[in-house]
Parts: C-alpha cells; structure tokens; sequence
C-alpha cells in the first residue's frame, strides 16, 4: 500500500473557459456576461466585457473583479491601478483589503519601498488583525527583498514560431539529457474567437530534439499517451530519463473536470511504452501536476489533489514510490 501524507495547502490547475456571448445590445446583458466569464475563470475575456461594464455601472464590484482579473493575468501594474481605484471610492469602508492588494501588486512589480510604505500604513490604522498579520507577513518578504543582495538578472527570449503558436503551450518538460523538450500545446494556427462555434481543440503532448541551433518539432506522442477525447498535460520525467508521468483530464464542460488521474509510462527506446494509471494516487477525486523529486534520500511523486481529508479545495501531496506503476 502506498502511503500519502498531505504537504501544504495549494490550489492550482488552470481551467480553459470558452462561453459563448449573450445578447450584448444593452449595459445590463454585457455586464451580466462579465460576471459569467468572471465565474468561469476566463479572465481574459471577461476584463475586456468587465472594462465596458465597468464604464457604464461605475461599481466597486466590478471594479474589484476587473482588479483581480488582472491579477490573475499577471498584469500586476494594471490590477494596481484599480484596486487603488478602489481604495479612492470606498467612502462606506466595503473594502478595507483594497489597500493592502495595492500594495501587494506593488511588492510583486519589484517596487518594495513602496510595497513597505502602504504595509506600514495598515499596520498603523484600525484595520482588521487578520488583515494586519497579513499585512505583516508581506512586509517581511518585502524588507528581505530590500535588504537580500542584489539577484542576478536573465534574459527570456520566445523559443520561436516552431515551437509556440496561437494556443497555449503549458506543461514544458526538458529530458534529462538536455536534447529533448516536451510540452503540450493546442496546436491551433488561429487564436480562438469568443462566441466562435467551434469545439475546443484537445491539449497534446509533443516531443521536439535539439538540432543544433534549434528545436526541431517531431509532432505529438502516440496515441498511447495522446488518448481519443481527454486532454494530456502536466508532463514531468524521471531524473533517469526512464519514466514519464503526465495527467489525463476529461472535461464534463468547458470548465469542469469529470476526471483528472496521473499516469506513467516507461521509455521503450526513443519512444513511449503504453501509459498506466499510478495506484496509490487516483481515486473519486482529481490528481493532477506530478512530478518527481526526492525526500529524505528516497524518490517521491508530487502531486496535487482534492481527495477527502486535505485542508483545502486542492493540496500538495507526495507519495513514495514501490514499483514502475506505484
């Protein structure tokens, strides 16, 4: 039996969303709408109908939504600006958190001398404890920022048309050897339009070998992996090279998983051997985002779930490993 010990609290895994528009010929269809896309985690969609909404009801509600959807799209600048907006027009209180969100967008952007600056201020004013101690653990990190020596910096540059396309390309895993790169992608030539009638395309996963001076894209995995009607992702490889593990989710809708289990399957050659469900981590609930590593000198898998008897909707876990399929 394998034993599985809950590790930290998380909650992760990033929903694709797609929703088709209502009737927008009035403000209150197109705010509706925004809510909806809101809802479904379509963040991107649902700022750019949230700002319209916004201009017509002049809302805090929306306000605080368009703030965190830009949070979420890691526009930290942009959501800034708006829970500032915020802070600005609460004049009855409903949001004292405004403050201390602003200043978290500042600290995330790099500007810690500010971040401390708006931190100190909550500290110092009648807000709520709970806000406060959270107020006071961003603090923390925000001076040690300040006064940790200076980082070095890196450059990111896009890994080219090959690779990346109009679609996402989530789940990027290098093999050991440094020669072969896996990820998974949509492979769509064209961005999906809201409202267009089109069923969603399937997340694949795919190899690509280094060529020398490029990545050369050799197309998806076999269907040994690429099952007919589930989306594969969140790939991760054993440090020998020897082992991969991956999810597999089927979507009840755009936005709701039916099943997500992980499963391995070992390198037979320069290809994959058939995929097998892991025991010990699968159950009637959701796993998903293996990934190898070691504790206390042993190999453990990672992973994320919210089966009975976490501490949230999805935790950390780890599970030791007994075989090629446990």
């Amino acid at each position: 039996m394998i034993r599985i010990l809950p590790l930290v609290f998380a909650t992760l895994f990033l929903a694709r969303g797609y929703a088709q528009p209502l009737n927008e010929s009035t403000p209150e269809a197109n705010r509706k709408f925004a809510l909806e896309l809101y809802d479904q985690k379509d963040y991107y969609n649902a700022r750019l109908k949230l700002e319209r909404a916004y201009e017509d009801f002049k809302t805090n509600d929306l306000a605080w939504r368009m703030a965190m959807s830009e949070y979420h799209m890691r526009n930290y600048r942009g959501a800034e600006r708006w829970f500032a907006r915020i802070g600005r027009r609460d004049k009855s209180g409903e949001y004292p958190e405004a403050q201390y969100w602003k200043a978290r967008m500042m600290k995330m952007s790099g500007r810690y001398e500010e971040a401390i600056g708006e931190f100190n201020d909550i500290l110092k004013s009648d807000a709520d404890p709970y806000l406060k101690r959270m107020a006071q653990n961003e603090l923390s990190g925000a001076v040690l920022a300040v006064e940790s020596p200076e980082q070095k910096r890196l450059a990111f540059d896009n890994a080219g048309k090959k690779l990346n396309k109009p679609g996402s390309e989530p789940s990027v895993f290098m093999d050991p050897g440094g020669q072969e790169l896996y990820y998974c992608t949509f492979d769509m030539e064209e961005s999906l339009e809201l409202g267009k009638d089109s069923e969603p395309p399937l997340s694949r996963a795919q190899r690509a070998k280094w060529a020398g001076e490029e990545w050369a894209v050799e197309g998806p995995l076999s269907e040994v992996i690429n099952r007919e009607g589930y989306h594969t992702g969140h790939l991760s490889i054993s440090p020998d090279g020897s082992r991969m593990y991956f999810t597999r989710v089927l979507m009840a809708s755009d936005s709701v998983e039916a099943e997500s289990k992980i499963y391995v399957s070992n390198r037979q050659g320069d290809a994959w051997g058939p995929a097998y469900e892991v025991k010990g981590v699968n159950g009637e609930w959701l796993s998903r985002f293996p990934c190898i590593g070691e504790l206390f000198g042993n190999e453990v898998l990672y992973f994320s779930s919210d089966m009975p008897g976490g501490h949230g909707g999805f935790d950390l876990y780890y599970a030791r490993k007994i075989d090629d399929q446990t």
